[in-house]
């Protein structure tokens, strides 16, 4: 089989066979990979390419030649790995998850806008992915390669390459719909396919813990790959002063990303033939935005009305309706909801209820603690995750009793004080504090608010920010 699909002078002489891969260092070139009685011939290792520092090698990701058909693969073995990845000063716990990137290629599988792939378990139990190998560019290096200006490529070239962008929003849409992320959205991870002429995601293993929303990260790199399709290419504030461009002067930090604030983001402002509607757009991902996106939704609905002036323009756009529906008069009833965590911001929220409605009758309370379950890649195994939710339970359970009688002792009747602790996996927090409200009936949702940068709310989503911008039919006191 290897005498098939290998040069006669690079036949190996000795053939070592692999079915366990827990040290993916000892997987070497000319191995024979066997999974599920199907051998694979091990090539080289791949190289990271981004930024250019291609001299990088990835020891657990081969590149490999399926033996029964001679297709080519790329073989990613378990290479577990837990660390905290800083962007833009803000710091976060990520890891590589392979069970990740397994429910993913199942779940896209026949997807048009991504890899593909299968799982498939070695002798030890690792689960080892097997990769379709796609033939083409990174779509940063399609860009790269439109020998024009900016105003010719952006009438000739971008509004196909807006298209193209959309879709590959739909398909991280998709994903969302199914409650995952793709977890590490970059232009290098962008693939023109030249079998189909179409745009892929790959590369679906990095995971992270989010905070108040699951796809914030997410939405930032798509806002990352708008403003470089937009550009083309990363407008910096550099080259602007190298060049001595004329707006450069102009410029403040308004104009530039929110986290990465040496690219511009205000780009109308380089290029006014830009359509307004785009910019708007841009301008969500601007040191500038007071509002972000929450979801793809909205901003597949801007996107859509930009499309229309970037093909067609037009004087006048459309009023957006997106994420808004008609308010509901509020309710009547005079029960609490006091979302509570464990930190001071959450005890002052609640030691302010006490104060201030301490002994007032006809008042109910509950008091709510959401435990978001950061699933099963975060943990080496199933007790592991067990311990973390029981350790995470009790310590709730404890912060509850002690609140309440803390409520009890400013004049709330006993019997009035619910204890709720909810366990769920929740891809926003204050998704499942307003499910809670309308579950419940309330009239106040009470919740502290810690002080974030405008930058960790923009990556990491803030609780209280989004509970205030929601359609809802209550009160809501944000307790600083």
């Amino acid at each position: 089989m290897i005498a098939r699909h290998t040069p006669h002078s690079q036949i190996p002489k000795k053939i070592k066979i692999i079915t366990d891969t827990s040290d993916f260092f000892r997987v070497d070139y000319h191995d024979v990979l066997i999974l599920d009685d199907h051998p694979y011939l091990i090539k080289n290792s791949l190289r990271e390419g981004r930024f250019g520092i291609d001299e990088e090698p990835k020891y657990w990701v081969k590149k490999a030649v399926d033996l029964l058909n001679g297709n080519a693969k790329i073989i990613k073995l378990v290479f577990l790995e837990k660390f905290k990845s800083r962007v833009g000063g803000m710091v976060f716990n990520c890891m590589r998850s392979p069970k990740k990137e397994a429910r993913i290629l199942e779940l896209v599988r026949g997807h048009p806008h991504f890899m593909h792939g299968f799982s498939a378990r070695d002798d030890s139990g690792n689960i080892i992915r097997i990769i379709d190998f796609i033939h083409g560019k990174t779509i940063a290096d399609v860009i790269h390669e439109i020998d024009s200006n900016h105003e010719e490529y952006f009438h000739n070239y971008f509004p196909a390459l807006l298209d193209d962008y959309i879709e590959l929003v739909r398909a991280i849409k998709f994903l969302h719909d199914h409650r995952e992320k793709h977890g590490d959205i970059r232009r290098d991870h962008v693939i023109l396919d030249n079998r189909v002429n179409r745009y892929r995601w790959i590369d679906f293993d990095f995971n992270y813990m989010h905070k108040e929303s699951m796809f914030s990260y997410d939405l930032f790199g798509l806002g990352n790959l708008l403003v470089f399709l937009a550009g083309k290419g990363d407008v910096t504030l550099q080259h602007l002063k190298n060049i001595n461009h004329p707006v450069y002067r102009h410029l403040t930090l308004d104009d530039v990303n929110l986290i990465f604030q040496n690219r511009v983001v205000d780009l109308k402002k380089i290029y006014p033939y830009i359509p307004e509607s785009l910019n708007r757009v841009l301008l969500h991902f601007s040191a500038s935005a007071n509002i972000f996106y929450d979801n793809t939704a909205q901003l597949i609905s801007d996107l859509m009305e930009a499309r229309e002036e970037v093909f067609r323009p037009v004087k006048h756009a459309n009023a957006m309706a997106a994420g808004f529906i008609e308010r509901r008069a509020p309710t009547r009833d005079r029960h609490i909801l006091i979302a509570l965590d464990e930190t001071e911001n959450a005890k002052r929220a609640l030691l302010y209820v006490a104060d201030f409605l301490g002994g007032q009758p006809g008042l109910r309370a509950t008091l709510l603690r959401i435990i978001t379950d950061p699933l099963e890649d975060y943990f080496e195994n199933d007790f592991e995750r067990a311990d973390w939710l029981e350790e995470q339970y009790r310590t709730a359970d404890s912060m509850l009793k002690n609140y309440r009688n803390i409520l009890v002792h400013s004049g709330f009747k006993k019997q009035k004080i619910n204890i709720k602790i909810i366990m769920n996996y929740c891809s926003s927090t204050a998704e499942c504090i307003l499910e809670e409200q309308k579950n419940l009936r309330c009239c106040t949702i009470v919740i502290g608010r810690r002080v974030i940068s405008r930058k960790e709310e923009f990556l990491f989503g803030s609780t209280s920010n989004k509970i205030l911008h929601a359609p809802k039919n209550c009160a809501v006191w944000v307790i600083e």
